[in-house]
């Protein structure tokens, strides 16, 4: 089991490697409306279009560095994208467990084309706790977290591991089946099925 917990936290950090020329556009976070009308599936048939989600996203405050969480995003991946895997931009739970566990080139490689159709991100945050989320139809692009640590924003890897999971197609769902307490906030308005997919209008 702590063996597949490691995997799936090496794959996850592959698959955010690839992202940066997708999300952001000089130096900004592009933010893309909510998706609105056409049917996804979670893997074992349509999701429901009983609820639209509304959440409206409060702009982080920038850290003891002038960064935002997507700053310190943007640094991760221009450091992955040399070969370098930059644990110092991650929370220190996170950092324990990728200390013996890095991405292999060809979980990136893998992780390009999975990513290859998203777009759009939006950034907001709670007190010490961040997020970039995605519109909910795409169904690869999992929410990123970010925790506040010594006045510096970082990249939550060990609350991604435990909150969020994928099935055959690599959609993502919350594993328990809602968002984590601490990240709920960026959920609000949101609906998922009982498998913790979103569920969109």
């Amino acid at each position: 089991m702590e063996k597949r917990g490691l995997v799936a936290l090496v794959l996850m950090a592959a698959l955010l490697l690839v992202a940066y020329r997708l999300y952001f556009t000089e130096d900004t976070v592009v933010v893309q409306p909510w998706y609105e009308g056409q049917d996804i599936t979670e893997g074992d048939g349509p999701i429901p279009f009983n609820a639209r989600p509304q959440g409206k996203l409060v702009y982080p405050e920038r850290d003891d560095n002038g960064e935002l969480p997507s700053d310190v995003y943007r640094v991760y991946i221009e450091s992955a994208a040399t070969d370098y895997f930059e644990l110092a931009l991650l929370t220190a739970a996170s950092q324990a467990l990728f200390e013996n566990h890095h991405p292999s080139i060809e979980q990136l490689r893998n992780s390009v084309a999975t990513y290859r159709e998203c777009s759009g991100a939006e950034e907001g945050a709670d007190g010490d706790f961040a997020i970039l989320r995605y519109r909910p139809e795409l169904r690869l692009c999992h929410p990123l977290f970010f925790k506040r640590e010594q006045g510096l924003w970082r990249l939550d890897f060990a609350n991604m591991r435990d909150a969020i999971q994928h099935n055959h197609r690599n959609y993502w769902h919350f594993s328990n089946g809602v968002p984590p307490a601490t990240y709920a906030f960026a959920f609000e308005g949101w609906s998922f099925d009982r498998n913790g997919y979103p569920i969109i209008e």
